[in-house]
């Protein structure tokens, strides 16, 4: 009746508003669903915009039919100058016709087009003009895209400028190209060996000096190490590489193809890749063969040129010996004639023999001693001397030579701190001053000539003297200077023949003064007279009892 149709009416419409809610609820939820799968998709979206526009790279994609751009990157639009909305829809070769050669008539060169055709990645460079006229080399790459149904429908198109990495290729090719050059050109053999040992390079001089041509020794290894060295060859190079040489430089030799032998001084170094990694050895050759022949030519010419002076400084001691024993006896029959009753004229004729006689055998000691020092026979003393009794000798021999000129003395200087009781050879070294005093003496005709001795350095059980000889005589120049200490060489030939001499004085007391650990040079100026001074060495001895009368100061 009609309260059940009421009822039954009520209870389809509370049926219908819960589904109506329930629907409502799954829209809404459905709704939110998509909001937030639409804003994951823009988020992703912008995610890849910012990704692709921070790219420095040129990127476009191009629709293939139309060839119509469709979207760009911030670096395309920034390579064509136009905005976005400029760029997008512009055909393709219209809007980069100025800026690209390979997209210029005819399209068939165009990498978009080949890959149109191909369906395949394409990849070419080219010379790229930018907006603002720069020119720039770039690498274009373009990719095919697939629509749902599998076709090829748009096209990616990628510029990556490598406008660096060509200028560096090219200053690359250009330096290899120079080395290549200066290897080919040096006359030094050169091979570059690979890290199985075999030749990747071998440049003109090895073909010449060697006698094998380039073809023949490519990709192969090179027999021309001498079977008898060839243990003692790897042996070595092995020590030096576990020894961390990876460098070498030695000389050793090497076989020609025809079999000759070479002395060659080889110089090994790491051959390297751009990346710095080890790739081979590269080793320099050069041929030492006529050096070396050099050399032993000279080797062979001292050891005859040393014979040849000890033969000479035999001769000359044997010579002195055998004429200085009848000079002894002259002398001395000499001296016993003039304790004779003679006449005037005698006398004199006795003493010049006589003065002539010392002067002689003065002359064969120097050659003596000269001899004895070439041939490295001259010995050392070491005994215990007072240094007084060598300067008093000294000065009796040269104040009887002083006083044959007039105007002329001779001065003794000597520092109160120097030890007068030393340790050395006492003969020696009043042979260097008898030879200093005697050329003062010689070349000093007014004035005086003074001989010092000081102490330069002492320790606990040797001492150090500086003696010096001073005269105002006639100088020297520098150039006569720097001849002084040369055997059988005065300071000028003149001197020779006015004054006398061998020659060899000077150079014996170098010799002398140089066993003595010391040394000697000459202060000098011409007309100003010359100061000769040396050094030596001695040990300390020890001192007798006895008085020494110092000078009282003025």
């Amino acid at each position: 009746s009609i309260d059940e149709a009421e009822s039954a009416l009520k209870a389809s419409e509370a049926e219908l508003k819960k589904h109506r809610d329930n629907l409502e609820d799954l829209v809404a939820e459905r709704t939110a669903e998509l909001k937030e799968k639409q804003n994951a998709i823009r988020k992703q979206r912008d995610f890849i915009e910012t990704v692709i526009n921070s790219i420095p790279d040129a990127i476009s994609i191009i629709e293939i039919d139309s060839g119509r751009i469709i979207d760009a990157n911030e670096a395309f639009l920034a390579d064509v100058g136009s905005p976005r909305e400029q760029v997008v829809g512009q055909l393709c070769h219209e809007l980069t016709h100025s800026l690209s050669e390979m997209c210029a008539p005819p399209h068939h060169e165009c990498p978009m087009l080949k890959t149109k055709e191909t369906g395949q990645k394409n990849t070419v460079e080219h010379t790229h003009k930018s907006a603002d006229g720069k020119e720039v080399i770039v690498e274009v790459s373009t990719f095919p895209i697939k629509d749902e149904e599998g076709a090829f429908s748009q096209v990616v198109h990628v510029a990556h400028d490598i406008t660096e990495r060509k200028e560096a290729e090219k200053t690359l090719k250009e330096s290899e190209e120079r080395h290549r050059m200066l290897l080919e050109r040096l006359p030094e053999s050169v091979v570059v060996y690979d890290m199985e040992g075999k030749a990747n390079y071998v440049n003109p001089a090895f073909e010449k000096t060697f006698g094998w041509s380039r073809e023949a020794v490519l990709g192969k290894k090179i027999e021309f190490v001498p079977p008898e060295i060839e243990a003692e060859t790897k042996s070595a190079i092995k020590k030096m590489l576990a020894d961390g040489h990876e460098s070498m430089f030695f000389e050793t030799k090497r076989l020609t193809k025809n079999g000759d032998y070479l002395d060659v001084q080889i110089n090994t170094a790491p051959f390297q890749d751009p990346s710095g990694r080890k790739v081979g050895n590269i080793v320099i050759l050069n041929d030492i063969t006529e050096r070396k022949y050099m050399e032993d030519q000279l080797v062979e010419a001292k050891r005859i040129a040393d014979d040849a002076n000890k033969a000479k400084s035999d001769f000359l001691a044997n010579m002195s010996h055998e004429i200085r024993t009848p000079m002894n006896a002259v002398i001395g029959m000499t001296h016993l004639a003039l304790k004779t009753n003679l006449t005037a004229k005698q006398t004199d004729y006795l003493h010049k023999i006589q003065s002539s006689a010392n002067s002689l055998l003065g002359i064969i000691n120097d050659i003596l001693d000269f001899s004895k020092i070439e041939a490295g026979k001259l010995d050392m003393e070491s005994v215990d001397f007072n240094l007084d009794d060598v300067l008093d000798n000294l000065g009796n021999l040269i104040s009887v030579k002083a006083q044959e000129k007039e105007d002329l003395e001779v001065l003794f200087a000597t520092a109160q701190n120097v030890p007068r009781f030393l340790v050395g050879d006492p003969l020696r070294l009043g042979q260097i001053l008898i030879n200093l005093a005697n050329n003062a003496v010689k070349f000093t005709d007014t004035g005086e000539i003074v001989v010092s001795t000081e102490m330069v350095k002492k320790n606990k059980d040797r001492i150090s003297l500086k003696f010096s000889v001073s005269d105002t005589g006639i100088g020297l120049t520098a150039e006569q200077a720097g001849k002084l200490f040369q055997s059988f060489t005065q300071a000028d030939t003149s001197t020779t023949r006015k004054y006398g001499g061998t020659g060899l004085g000077l150079t014996i007391s170098k010799r002398l003064v140089e066993m003595m650990g010391g040394e000697i040079w000459v202060e000098s100026e011409p007309g100003q007279g010359s100061t000769f001074n040396f050094t030596a060495n001695f040990g300390l001895g020890r001192e007798d009892v006895k008085k020494r009368f110092a000078p009282i100061r003025d």
